[in-house]
């Protein structure tokens, strides 16, 4: 009450030119706290770090990285390699083990005269892959190519992960979680849509062209070799032919059932022995052909292979590279003091 009574009689003594001097006083130092309190506050937030978008530092990081990836592209693509040869070694294992049992086959009467019908139909290509390739060999084809296609994928997954520790090097994973899990995501679909793609263009369209081939060049060396059988078939059949019908007229009055009988018997006779013959002096030479035959075609499937997965890797390794590079990472852009 006493202070409240002193503060009235100071202003009351006060003039009123004091009294406006005080209260500008009073009130310039209240705008003066508030801009000062408003000024810290706005320096602080200038000062503290924001977000900002760098659409370069990825390529950088990358670039740096060059020569290691192309290291590993090598790498990968070798390894590869090496599974293409293995699971198409093993395609044709099974063929070269027919190639025995079908010279039996093509060295017998019955054989001889199978293939003879079936170059008369023309269809002795069909008859040789049937032999030589079995029932089996689009199915060994596939689960081949199936296990490359599992080796392709797994040295794929193995390089985009490289190029991803390359790409995020020194880049704030919490800060980018979103844009990197959408990047995984999108180079995850892309390369998905690339799965099975060649083996499906090499098994469906390539290995029955080269079967194809197998057979023609087979059939061919089969088709010259009878010509030259069938002239020392035909004297020797012309002459067993007589023989047979001389020894018909010892017959007496059942010649007509046993002059045919022998000259059957001949004639099939001929034919086991020329075979016999020309298995003994050609077997070997015919097979070392067939072997030959097999095994360019079979390095002509596993030269086309290892282009078509190399150029496959290559590219894909190139576009994911390229997804990498065409996104901007954020970062902390701290104010620089002056």
């Amino acid at each position: 009450m006493n202070k409240n009574k002193k503060r009235a009689n100071i202003l009351s003594k006060m003039s009123k030119f004091e009294k406006i001097f005080w209260l500008t006083i009073i009130i310039l130092t209240v705008i003066f706290i508030i801009l000062q309190t408003l000024a810290t506050l706005n320096k602080s937030q200038s000062d503290a770090p924001k977000e900002a978008l760098d659409s370069v530092i990825i390529g950088i990081n990358l670039d740096k990285a060059d020569n290691n990836i192309s290291l590993n592209i090598k790498q990968e693509i070798a390894s590869i390699n090496s599974a293409i040869d293995i699971n198409i070694d093993n395609i044709f294992a099974s063929v070269q083990k027919n190639i025995d049992p079908f010279l039996d086959f093509h060295y017998s009467v019955v054989g001889e005269y199978i293939e003879l019908g079936a170059m008369a139909t023309d269809r002795i290509n069909e008859t040789i892959q049937k032999k030589l390739f079995g029932a089996d060999f689009q199915n060994s084809v596939k689960e081949a190519f199936k296990k490359i296609d599992i080796k392709y994928d797994e040295s794929i997954n193995s390089h985009i992960q490289m190029i991803h520790e390359s790409a995020t090097l020194n880049i704030d994973y919490k800060l980018n979680n979103e844009i990197l899990s959408r990047l995984e995501n999108d180079i995850s679909s892309f390369t998905s849509m690339q799965e099975g793609k060649l083996s499906l263009i090499l098994g469906a369209k390539l290995i029955p062209k080269i079967a194809q081939a197998i057979s023609t060049k087979i059939a061919l060396k089969a088709s010259s070799k009878f010509l030259l059988k069938s002239s020392t078939k035909a004297g020797a059949k012309y002459a067993t032919t007589g023989t047979a019908a001389l020894a018909g007229t010892t017959c007496g009055p059942f010649v007509w059932i046993c002059s045919p009988l022998l000259a059957i018997t001949a004639w099939f006779s001929t034919d086991a022995i020329v075979i016999n013959i020309d298995e003994y002096y050609n077997r070997d030479e015919f097979k070392r052909e067939i072997l030959e035959v097999i095994n360019e075609q079979k390095s002509i499937l596993k030269d086309n292979a290892k282009l078509e997965y190399k150029h496959s890797f290559e590219e894909l390794s190139k576009n994911i590279r390229l997804k990498y590079k065409n996104t901007a990472i954020k970062k902390l852009k701290i104010k620089e003091q002056f």
